[in-house]
């Protein structure tokens, strides 16, 4: 079958809309991840002027945006531009909801995580470091035996984890029957190529 699932889908949906709204041309598929690429760009410089000032956002974009690997693959079709823009969109989101205890922070965090994890991998390890944080933030605020918000934040994260692992391989089985291809793939990619 030609349909792929080794990898999240949300690329896919996304080209797929943008497809049905302007028609199926390269330059349409290009633009999909040059609009992620250039969004990331926007979300890097607020999320470092709002934590270290104005300068350094400067720099900071600046400096992106003259990173070969950004400009040359700013519209290449992959999962990494949106992928990244959701990774980002996720540890600011963290970072405000560190900052502030808010349930509106912790609903973005779920949502830019599930977002992020659906685009590309990364989003999931993300997702574990960012709970491994908040486990050591809640040893330094207090006994361990009370309830703390980090416990609240951790519990969130790790069901919106295993919420969005159980959708994608309970897609991967619906479509493909079971997990044999996803397995192959993986080996494919774990072992070194001969010679």
């Amino acid at each position: 079958s030609a349909l792929y699932t080794h990898h999240p889908q949300l690329l896919h949906a996304h080209l797929v809309g943008a497809f049905a709204l302007l028609g199926e041309h390269e330059a349409v598929a290009r633009l999909v991840p040059a609009l992620y690429a250039f969004a990331t760009l926007v979300l890097l410089t607020l999320l470092v002027r709002r934590h270290w000032g104005l300068p350094t956002a400067a720099v900071a974009a600046v400096l992106w945006a003259l990173t070969p690997i950004n400009s040359l693959y700013a519209n290449m079709v992959g999962h990494e531009q949106g992928g990244l823009f959701w990774t980002l969109a996720l540890v600011g989101a963290a970072l405000a909801w560190h900052e502030h205890r808010r349930t509106r922070a912790l609903v973005g965090v779920l949502v830019a995580a599930t977002f992020a994890m659906q685009f590309d991998w990364p989003g999931y390890y993300v997702c574990s470091f960012l709970a491994v944080h908040a486990v050591v933030q809640a040893f330094a605020r207090g006994p361990r035996w009370r309830w703390q918000p980090e416990h609240t934040f951790v519990l969130a994260v790790t069901l919106t984890v295993i919420a969005n692992a159980a959708a994608f391989a309970g897609w991967i089985v619906a479509v493909r029957g079971g997990l044999g291809d996803m397995h192959g793939a993986y080996t494919q990619r774990a072992t070194a190529p001969e010679g």
